[in-house]
């Protein structure tokens, strides 16, 4: 069985190359996404249709590898929670991530989304 850490990399290396299957191979059954841009949480059987949405969504702008950056990480001692900046690449769609974990893989995970302002006077 992966440790709590192995989910972490594994769960993010799904997103950074941008595969839905290899995201929801670290997640546990229970697996839940609050993406405010959707009308309900993510339940994990309805994940792949929405990361397909997700990228057809910015695929306007974006369709080469890697996917997604993902820094600026923050883990517990015991790799519990997560805490995350990431970046869609070729697009401005970025935010923050905070991830739960249990023994049994990511749990769930919130996001929040940085808007960009003109920052010109």
């Amino acid at each position: 069985m992966p440790t709590r850490l192995e989910y972490i990399q594994a769960y993010a290396k799904g997103w950074t190359e941008g595969d839905a299957k290899a995201i929801l191979a670290a997640c546990s059954p229970n697996y839940l996404l609050d993406d405010p841009h959707e009308r309900h949480p993510v339940q994990r059987h309805r994940f792949e249709a929405y990361f397909a949405k997700l990228v057809k969504e910015v695929s306007r702008t974006k369709l080469d590898q890697p996917f997604m950056e993902i820094t600026d990480v923050l883990l517990n001692a015991d790799h519990s929670l997560v805490s995350a900046w990431w970046m869609i690449l070729g697009t401005e769609v970025e935010g923050s991530g905070l991830i739960v974990v249990s023994d049994q893989g990511v749990e769930s995970e919130k996001l929040a989304y940085y808007e960009h302002h003109d920052r010109r006077d």
